[in-house]
């Protein structure tokens, strides 16, 4: 789960795209006496401000609980809205707005069309009960977060220019979609994806975690410049196709892995080998490891360790 700040949100107007920036500041002001007024259930409104900055205006929030209505908000241009873990379930107030960043994480939305033919960059939906994407169809997305929503087809991604995505504990069973898009960090934990085949031809991708999905096969990574991987839970024995990948961050808990030579030279500096059925260590050799973890493994000799600089040596439980 993704850690979120829920007592801040931040509303911010950029200035080049409005001249009259006295005008608007005038509009912000307004609206936010009357965001006020619509959120009675909210008594601490001392630390909140509308400012003027050089070339935009600021809207800040600071722990405003129970904020639920923000109708006050429609017809303002407002370029980023972070409204992450509020009681807010009805968005249609910024329809047509100019946004490039949205956060409406941990909040009680369910309908997202009307975001619809906005020019939003970023967006997080993660523990919504959105489960309709196709108002992001065609939008210039390059941060898409979706963990814990209901989504369960992204066909509406298709020939995106998205570069992180998460879709952890999803119901997606399959990426297809995500055929020729260039991304270089994708997240899939405890989804039901087979098949990551797709991942072949994503030549920036350097950041992959699809722990306890149900992945068999991880030969599309053969090649790939890789650098961080999390492999927890797979129901994997052959490693092979990592062989010569510049991993720096590399977990394979619980899997059927017996074997790790694949990963002799790699400069990792955090390995996670917990729960194997493994007891030779000697790939590790040499490696700039700080962390490494062989909780209840069957390693017996630890001599491959010799001279290392680990500041994290986790050993208990071992055969």
């Amino acid at each position: 789960m993704r850690y979120v700040l829920i007592s801040i949100a931040l509303l911010m107007v950029c200035g080049p795209a409005h001249a009259d920036l006295d005008e608007d500041f005038t509009k912000v002001e307004a609206a936010f006496e009357q965001f006020k007024k619509d959120n009675p259930k909210t008594k601490n409104w001392k630390s909140c401000r509308v400012k003027k900055l050089k070339d935009a205006i600021s809207f800040c929030i600071y722990d405003a609980k129970h904020v639920s209505n923000i109708n006050a908000l429609k017809g303002i241009p407002i370029n980023i809205l972070v409204l992450g873990g509020y009681d807010i379930s009805d968005i249609s107030a910024l329809k047509g707005m100019p946004l490039e960043r949205l956060d409406l994480a941990y909040t009680k939305v369910m309908d997202i069309s009307a975001l619809k033919g906005m020019p939003l960059e970023s967006l997080d939906i993660s523990e919504t009960s959105v489960s309709d994407i196709t108002a992001l169809k065609g939008m210039p997305l390059t941060i898409l977060y979706l963990s814990e929503s209901k989504v369960s087809d992204i066909t509406a991604l298709k020939k995106m220019n998205i570069g992180i995505l998460d879709l952890s504990d999803t119901k997606v069973r399959e990426i297809s979609a995500l055929q020729g898009i260039n991304l270089f960090k994708l997240s899939l934990n405890n989804t039901k994806i087979k098949d990551i085949s797709v991942m072949k031809g994503m030549k920036q991708l350097s950041f992959i975690s699809i722990k306890n999905t149900q992945v068999t096969d991880i030969s599309a990574l053969k090649g790939m410049k890789i650098r961080t991987l999390i492999l927890d839970g797979l129901d994997i024995s052959d490693i092979s196709a990592l062989k010569g990948m510049p991993l720096t961050r590399f977990s394979m808990r619980k899997t059927k892995v017996t074997d790790i030579s694949a990963l002799k030279g790699m400069k990792l500096t955090e390995l996670n080998l917990d729960r194997l059925n493994i007891n030779d260590i000697s790939a590790v050799k040499g490696m700039p490891l700080t962390l490494l973890s062989i909780r209840k493994t069957k390693v017996t000799d630890i001599s491959a360790l010799k001279g290392m600089k680990l500041t994290q040596l986790v050993l208990d439980g071992l055969a």
